[in-house]
């Protein structure tokens, strides 16, 4: 394995530490309105948020999907978080948490440069985050197959999995967000990558655009000016714009 991972199981997320030079990560398991076997065509859709934005962390969300909560979630509205608000995305969010078993995974920029600095592939990096949230949701739970998009071989998955996750049936297609298992795992990594967002700004005041805009080189120089250039890797994915390309 390319890394360590400490999972921390609660029904709150736990802030991270910009700093932290391991991963940081939250995994939530929630079972509601009975034996989730009692349903048929379980499956488990996997999303990330944040893999093209220039500030933030590369947050990985993976939800159980039966029958039952299918209908709670087709019927709240919800869809592939890019066609989604981010204020509704925060109130789908809790329909999710409530209605379905859950797992995520969130990782800092300082630990995701790292890592890429190293590994030098995305897609093994992506890979190792899909591995864990469905670990984490099969090791309690049973389920028929895991869905994501299409990101790379989906042997990078596999090979990342371990114990619980080993004999699940694995499936990726183009534009999985069409499935509502998908669809629900991409808003919840979307309202994880926007709750973590509001504590970067809170921590460091200032506003940090989302996406990879123009606008982004001058809030790492407001950034610089107020902090240093040496403290970047904490809040900037470097795999999208490295620092040396700031011109400052």
């Amino acid at each position: 394995n390319c890394c360590t991972c400490s999972i921390v199981r609660t029904t709150h997320s736990k802030r991270t530490n910009a700093s932290n030079a391991k991963f940081s990560t939250t995994s939530t398991d929630t079972n509601t309105n009975g034996n989730p076997g009692e349903f048929k065509l379980m499956h488990i859709g996997v999303d990330e948020s944040g893999k093209g934005d220039f500030f933030g962390p590369l947050c990985i969300a993976g939800v159980l999907v039966n029958e039952k909560n299918e209908k709670i979630f087709t019927d709240a509205g919800i869809k592939d978080s890019k066609k989604i608000t981010d204020k509704k995305i925060l109130e789908l969010e809790k329909i999710i948490r409530t209605n379905a078993v859950h797992s995520v995974v969130a990782i800092s920029n300082n630990r995701y440069n790292e890592l890429y600095a190293n590994i030098k592939n995305l897609n093994k990096l992506l890979a190792w985050g899909h591995a864990r949230v469905i670990e984490n949701i099969c090791e309690h739970n049973a389920c028929d197959y895991a869905l994501s998009d299409k990101f790379g071989d989906e042997n990078l998955i596999k090979s990342a999995l371990m114990k619980y996750g080993r004999n699940i049936d694995l499936r990726q297609m183009v534009r999985a967000e069409s499935d509502i298992a998908v669809a629900a795992a991409s808003v919840l990594a979307r309202a994880t990558y926007v709750r973590k967002m509001a504590e970067m700004e809170q921590q460091y005041g200032i506003k940090f655009p989302k996406g990879c805009a123009p606008q982004v080189k001058d809030t790492a120089k407001e950034f610089i000016a107020k902090y240093s250039k040496n403290q970047l890797s904490f809040i900037i994915n470097s795999i999208i714009l490295p620092a040396a390309h700031l011109q400052l």
